[in-house]
């Protein structure tokens, strides 16, 4: 049976950014990274297709040359059923009416599995799978992100499945072989962030109004309340969070509320995308609190826009090595080093102009798709 696409998506999440609604319902790195590698394989002349939750959309529809096909309703079936029908069935199926020749799937989860399983027959066809690295808890033993011993036992068996991994850091690559003996190509993820002619080279913040940005989702692993901390310890900066929780618990709810309560923090909750650059625009710097990540869709963002990072995390120290902002690991740190970074008009420029340029050297659709399609090409028939 020949093949209709060249490659083949699984991002259930990704409808929205697909089809450019204006407030997308899943706020997360891996949707933007997934939409933005699967552009980029058009403008490369691929057949791109790309399988979506089922949200009421047509069975297949075109978004910017990307054949999107509908899968399964989140809520569709009968608990404890509906794991395997529809959610299993029905992938597969889409899977099938894809029909490509390789098929890519990022994060850990039972969908790592599942796509592993279609690709090697249970959709009819027997094709080769790519699973892309989201976050370092991807790479270790205990996989904290899946607390479902089936979900940990589907992803175990789709990523000894797979026919290619790949690492966004070396640290991933490490993890990754030590943790599975599971080796894998280090490749950055790209992001779409503004083309030189759309750029506009950000001013110097005013060291007297200094703006910090935080964009994630609001989960423990992202420590918003360290944020907090900062911004009742620094009352003359002004705070921008963006993000939801993905799911309502006690700790959201307390965060949105004591965050309610500080005057120079601002809620914004799930913005449209089209806000998105003048806030990055706007801040001063990016400040990431997390424990732990893979390598953050907000620092690709950030730098886009010539805008520094401050953070905790700092994937592949590549933050530190290249002077891409500051790496902390205390609230008294965050503080000290936002008011360095932004005290000296001229030196925040000249950090500006280095994060810009490692943004275009590593993470533009340019520079990331010749060394997926390189990698791709290695994959056996």
């Amino acid at each position: 049976m020949s093949v209709a696409h060249d490659v083949c998506f699984v991002g259930l999440k990704c409808y929205d950014l697909l089809s450019g609604a204006e407030v997308p319902r899943y706020l997360g790195g891996v949707e933007k990274q997934l939409v933005a590698l699967a552009t980029g394989m058009v403008e490369a002349g691929l057949n791109v297709a790309f399988i979506t939750y089922d949200h009421g959309q047509k069975d297949v529809e075109q978004h910017d040359g990307i054949t999107v096909i509908s899968s399964f309703s989140q809520d569709a079936g009968l608990p404890g059923l509906r794991f395997f029908h529809p959610r299993m069935t029905v992938l597969w199926s889409a899977m099938k009416k894809a029909n490509a020749a390789l098929y890519i799937q990022m994060g850990s989860g039972s969908e790592t599995g599942q796509v592993a399983m279609g690709c090697r027959g249970f959709a009819g066809i027997r094709r080769q799978f790519v699973f892309c690295v989201a976050s370092d808890a991807d790479c270790v033993a205990d996989l904290p992100f899946l607390p479902v011993r089936r979900e940990r036992a589907l992803y175990r068996y789709g990523l000894k499945q797979s026919d290619l991994v790949i690492s966004q850091t070396t640290t991933q690559q490490k993890l990754m072989s030590d943790t599975f003996a599971k080796p894998s190509a280090v490749i950055p993820m790209p992001f779409q962030g503004p083309s030189e002619h759309e750029f506009k080279a950000p001013a110097a913040p005013d060291p007297e109004h200094i703006k910090v940005l935080w964009v994630g989702r609001i989960i423990d692993v992202k420590r918003l309340e360290w944020l907090l901390d900062l911004a009742e310890r620094c009352p003359e900066y002004q705070f921008d969070v963006v993000g939801t929780p993905n799911t309502e618990s006690d700790y959201s709810h307390g965060l949105i509320s004591r965050a309610d309560g500080i005057e120079n923090v601002t809620m914004h909750g799930r913005v449209p995308e089209a806000a998105l650059p003048g806030l990055f625009m706007q801040a001063s710097v990016l400040c990431c609190t997390s424990i732990i990540e893979g390598f953050p869709t907000t620092f690709m963002e950030a730098w886009s826009y010539g805008i520094p990072v401050v953070t905790t995390f700092d994937p592949d120290h590549i933050i530190a090595v290249n002077g891409l902002g500051r790496v902390v690991n205390t609230v008294d740190e965050l503080a000290t080093d936002i008011s360095e970074v932004c005290a000296d008009a001229q030196a925040w420029l000249t950090l500006s102009d280095k994060v810009r340029l490692y943004y275009l050297e590593n993470h533009t659709l340019n520079a990331a798709i010749p060394r997926f399609m390189s990698a791709f090409s290695g994959v056996s028939s």
